[in-house]
This record gives structure tokens, sequence and C-alpha cells, in this order.
């Protein structure tokens, strides 16, 4: 296959240089077989430069056709590069098969990769260099998305260590209350149920637009910062998922969607959702009977709501619309305003009277347990409910809470104070169960109790009780020690505790991830008596390694001559040292190709 390719100082290139520059069908052919063998889709192999400079087609095609005769979907000789690039590994990895679903996965090496056009991820898991794989865009235009995920098989996907930054606010900070960037950043479309794991997102309109219509989205440890909405619902069909993350530090909200979608079966753990003038906040709609929603079963769990500029859950009232909460727990907000930010977040044309200032209460009831850091008072109190509808009831617990904190303008107020679950009774060791059932299924009762552990300590105890016998989920000792009594089935993902220095008190299956040796992180394995390392990538040089561990190699290419071709998957300890020799201390793991 013939192009017209060029160099940076316009003289065209040989075939060599071709080669190397971006490749053709040909020259790319076997890399590409070798990475797709292993299931991972390299965009460098349909090259992808990624060094942060801008690389248009015509810096290395003469014409559109030739370039098209490389990239079929470019659209102008004014294209990135590590555009065409990106989106050819991804169309290339979604027609991959893998067991009984298409898709595959893309590898985007460490850099900065500049694109000028809409991505589209179909069928397609996505990794990159942890915390240096980054995609530049340009500003696409109003409506557009940097990212569409999209699915047409039943796979769900994993993306990691991948960072968007949009053209929002450029080479300055951001601008609260304002848009910057026209363009929304991920944009979840259709069946996609994905992982997203140390992602970031940042300057862009929305940074991620929940618009799929088969929820369960799961963020850990994402960073969803510096744009206008943090994360916006278009659509809404329930099961989200944020742990561990910080949709932080918006221009205008964290949490958006308006009163005519809403936000179903949040559950947030760990998180901040601060810094900015609205932690959760509902677009005004025309009020349609009653039927507006803005959260309904929501769940959040130490979702830390600092720096606040007008309110941490806020519905617009404009319009009349008053949007139902349905259901929602908050536990341990730690709130503060940002008073000693110099009110840096809050957006003086919004009233800042309430930390919580919501529509309708209806159909579900509302707990509110407090830890150091409680909801307090704006301009006028801590709550306001435009109207409340029984039998739902609001409930705060915790140092400080009393009803006078929450105004209910109408309807039927139920707002009632209580305090933490009490555990004993007179300075006596006594145990207070609380029990749970519904009134559907009364003979199944879910009970959490403190018993004796030993003749001084006590324990947490979670128990099912079904038709009067008891069955031990859980127990958590007087040293603090869980011991889970039933099979645990895990639906995402399992993350062990990672160490520089070997664990104590191991058991035969125990497991932790190794990082005492720079540049490598190993899984560590107990077993037969004994601790298994195994970790991933180049042959080392340093370190204090044990006999018997194994490092799988990262960077697999074919070697050898025509009929002996081998890769190294990876290499052997022989010897328990810091020497480091191949040969020696290492044994090369060589495979034959039988090419």
């Amino acid at each position: 296959m013939e192009t017209e390719l060029r160099g940076m100082d316009g003289n065209l290139l040989g075939n060599q240089q071709i080669d190397q520059k971006v490749g053709n069908e040909n020259a790319t052919t076997e890399l590409e077989n070798t990475v797709t063998s292993f299931g991972i889709v390299n965009v460098k192999s349909f090259g992808a430069i990624g060094d942060g400079l801008s690389h248009p087609l015509s810096t290395f095609y003469l014409t559109l056709d030739s370039a098209k005769s490389v990239y079929p979907h470019a659209q102008s000789l004014t294209d990135e590069i590590d555009w065409c690039a990106i989106q050819a590994a991804m169309t290339k990895a979604k027609d991959q098969t893998y067991g009984p679903t298409r898709g595959g996965t893309v590898y985007i090496p460490s850099g900065r990769y500049i694109i000028n056009r809409a991505l589209v991820a179909e069928n397609i898991s996505l990794y990159g260099d942890k915390q240096s794989a980054t995609l530049s865009f340009t500003e696409l235009g109003v409506g557009a998305s940097a990212i569409t995920m999209q699915r047409t098989t039943g796979k769900r996907f994993v993306w990691s260590d991948i960072t968007l930054v949009g053209p929002g606010w450029a080479g300055g900070d951001y601008v609260i209350g304002t848009k910057s960037a026209l363009c929304d950043g991920l944009r979840i479309t259709g069946t996609c149920m994905p992982l997203l794991e140390n992602i970031t997102i940042q300057r862009f309109n929305n940074g991620i637009n929940v618009a799929n219509e088969a929820g369960h989205i799961k963020l850990f440890h994402c960073h969803i910062e510096y744009n206008y909405y943090g994360m916006y619902w278009s659509r809404n069909t329930g099961d989200y998922s944020v742990s561990y993350s910080s949709i932080n530090q918006n221009a205008f909200a964290n949490f958006a969607t308006s009163a005519t979608v809403g936000i179903e079966g949040l559950s947030i753990r760990d998180s901040h959702v601060g810094y900015s003038p609205f932690s959760f906040y509902c677009e005004p709609e025309q009020n349609q009977g009653g039927k507006n929603q803005f959260m309904l079963d929501v769940n959040l769990d130490h979702a830390r709501f600092e720096q606040v500029g007008n309110a941490a859950i806020y519905a617009d009232p404009s319009f009349d619309s008053h949007p139902r909460i349905t259901s929602m727990k908050i536990k341990n907000p730690g709130f503060s305003w940002d008073v000693d930010k110099a009110n840096r977040f809050t957006l003086p044309s919004y009233p800042r009277n309430y930390a919580i200032d919501i529509g309708r209460v209806e159909d579900g009831d509302i707990v509110i347990e407090s830890d150091s850091y409680p909801f307090t008072p704006g301009q006028i109190n801590m709550m306001r409910v435009r109207s409340q509808v029984a039998p739902a009831q609001i409930t705060l617990l915790g140092k400080g809470m009393d009803p006078s904190k929450i105004e209910v303008v109408g309807g039927v107020a139920r707002v009632q104070a209580g305090s933490s679950v009490k555990l004993t009774k007179n300075g006596i060791d006594e145990r207070t169960p609380r029990r749970f059932s519904r009134d559907d299924h009364p003979n199944d009762v879910w009970e959490e109790d403190i018993t004796l552990d030993g003749a001084s300590g006590t324990q947490y105890r979670m128990s099912r009780i079904t038709d009067g016998t008891r069955r031990e989920i859980f127990v958590v000792s007087t040293n603090n020690d869980m011991r889970i009594k039933r099979p645990i089935l895990l639906d995402g993902l399992f993350n062990p505790a990672r160490s520089s220095t070997v664990l104590p008190n191991p058991r035969e299956g125990s497991i932790y991830i190794d990082t005492s040796n720079t540049g490598y992180e190993c899984i560590r394995t107990y077993l037969g008596a004994s601790w298994i390392r195994k970790g991933r990538g180049i042959l080392p040089t340093s370190g204090t390694w044990n006999r018997g561990d194994y490092i799988e190699n990262s960077n697999i290419v074919v070697n050898g001559d025509l009929g002996s071709k081998y890769v190294v998957r990876g290499w052997l300890r022989l010897t328990s040292s810091s020497n480091n020799a191949l040969g020696t201390d290492w044994l090369e793991d060589k495979i034959m190709t039988g090419m």
C-alpha cells in the first residue's frame, strides 16, 4: 500500500520512515496481530503520537484520499492523527470476539493526545498508564461529547487510568457559575453498564452525561472536577454507585438533573462532593402535578459536603416545580460553608438560605445522621421543605439535632429528632438489638446487636431471623476482626491491601499488593505455608526478590528469525537476594510462536 506521507519538514518520507511514522498495512500487520492476540489494542499501533503537540494529517499526507486509505473515518487534512489513530483502535477492538460477546480492550500508553473530533467507543474496555494517559480535546460544539460510550452486546466495560481534558478555561482557573466549554466529556448511552476506575474528567460542560437506558454505572476513585456540572442525568434508569471519588469543584453543581428526569438509586460512599455552589442541583421544570422527581432511594454515606457555596442539596423552585425526594439517607455529611474560603464558591444571584432546600418529601423517609461536622444553618435555617406529604417522615440523628432546624412550609410536618442506637443501659453490658422487617414479610427479620466477646469485650453482630431461626451473617470482635459467616458474592472489584512489608499472621489464601520493590506492584498470595509473589513489568535490575517470584513481561514483542520466532513471556526468579543478573538470578521464560 502506498501513501504520500510527509515529515515535519514537508519532504516525502521513504518507506522505512513511513513505517516508523504511522505505518501501513504491511508494516503494522505483525504488530497488530501480536497485540490483538493478547486481547489488547494499542493506539500506538495505529499511529498515535501522544507528545502533547498538534499533528494534523496534512503533516503526513498530501491529499485527503491518501489519508482515508489509512484512516477511512478521516474527514479533513486538519484532523489530528491522534484522533484518527485512537478512533481506528476503538473500531478495531469493537469487532474482536472473546467468548460469547464482541468487544476488546484498547490500551493508551503514557502521553498527551490531541483530539479534535468526538470519539465513539462501542463495546470496548479502555485503560491507560496510571496518571499519565491524557486525551486533550478541542472544542467540539454544543450537544457534542468528547467520547460517547455505546454498547450493542452483553458485555460490561471497565475503563481505568484515563484523563479527559476539555477545552474549558484554557490557561486559567475556572470561574464559578460560568460555562467555558460547550461540549460534554463522557456520554454513557444505550445498555452500557460500565465500571469507571481512576478516571479524571475536567473542563467540559457536563463531565459525565448519564444517558443510558440500563443504569448500573459505578465510579471508583474517579475525579470529576472543573466542569460546569460534574455528573448530569439526562436519563434516569437507576442504580448508580460512587466510591472513594472526588465529584468536586465544579463551576455550578457536582451532581445535577432536571425535575422531569431525577436521580434514582444513587449510593455515594467516602467521597468528596463539595467546593461548589451546589453539591446536588435540580433544574426547574413546569409542575407536572406532583410527578416531578429529584431523588429516589439515595444513600449518601460519608459524602463530604465541604466548602459549599449556596446549598448542599437544592431544588430550584422556579416554575413552581417542587420535585419530590422519596427515601434519602445521609450519614456523616462532613459539611461546611465556604466562609473560610472567602465565599469563593457562592453565587450572589442564588440564595444561601438553607444547607438543604428541597421541594416535596413524599412516599419515603429522609434520615440525616450527623457527625462532628453536621449541616448548619444558612442565612435562615438548616433545611427547608416546601411540602411534606404523610406518612413520609424526616428524622434527625446526632448531637445538636432538633426539629426546629427544619422548616416545613406546606403539607403535614412530620419531623423528629432522635439519637444514635443505644448499646448500653445504666452502664451495664446489655444487648439492645435493632430489628428490621417488611410488613409483607413479617417472619423475615434482620437484626443487629451487641453481644459479649470473652470476659471483658463486646462484639457487633448482624443476623437474619427467619421463622424464629437466627443465622449469623457476620460479627466484629472486640479486637476489630470481622468474621463473615456466609459466602461472599462480588458484583464489583475487590481491592486488596497494599504494603511494602510482609503482612503478619497470614492464613492460607491471604493476599495483598506488595510494593516493596520500586516500580513493581506485585500480587502476593499465601499458599502452601509460604508467600508467592507475581508482578508485571520489565526484567528487574534492582530490588530484593525471593526464589519463585515471577515477573510477567509487560512489553510482549516477537523476536527471532523466520521459523524460530519467540516471545518472552516473563522472568522466573532463581535466587533469594538483591542481585539481579539474567541467567543467574532470573530465568527468561521464552515461548516459541511456531512462526
